[in-house]
Parts: C-alpha cells; structure tokens; sequence
C-alpha cells in the first residue's frame, strides 16, 4: 500500500489519494510560501528572519520591530492603553 506524499514537505502520510498535504500547517506553510514566490521550505528560511523577542517566532522583515507585538516595549505600551481604556485610568510606567 503506497501513501500520498505532501506536496510541501514531501513526507508520506496515511490518507485520502486525492489529498495533497498531510496536514493543516503543511496547507498553510505552502500557501504562505506561495505568497512569497518561494518554491521550498528552505527558500522560505531564508526569506525569514529570527524574531529577537520571541524564540520560535520567524519575521517577513524585521525592520518593523518598533511595532511588533512580540517586542517587550510595545507589549508594555498595548497592555496600558488596553487598561487605560476599560477602567479610565492611565497606567504609570512602574506598572501602578
């Protein structure tokens, strides 16, 4: 008995003839490569960046760190707006 094998990451796995991807994050990988007009998994690490905030996290650029939810700063600024807004009070920056 022969498998089908992913169309992104080339491993065999257990399923339907007419599938492609052995599963939903291969799907999604390939469809993100495919925005970037790369053809491989390894194309695509290259394209991405080491978030510096965040193991785990690959960036499209990282020239947008000043705005990047991951980053400590913009977290600290986000959460006291979030504050700010439910209970009408501004949140000073020791965190009282």
């Amino acid at each position: 008995m022969s498998f089908p094998v992913c169309a992104y990451c080339g491993s065999p796995f257990p399923g339907r003839k007419r599938s492609k991807y052995c599963n939903w994050d291969c799907y999604c990988k390939y469809r993100k490569a495919a925005s970037l007009g790369v053809e491989s998994y390894e194309e695509e690490e290259i394209l991405m960046d080491p978030c510096r905030f965040n193991d785990g996290v690959r960036c499209l650029s990282q020239s947008e760190c000043d705005q990047c939810g991951w980053n400590p700063e913009v977290a600290e600024r986000r959460l006291a707006r979030i504050l700010a807004q439910m209970f009408g009070v501004e949140v000073r920056k020791n965190g009282n």
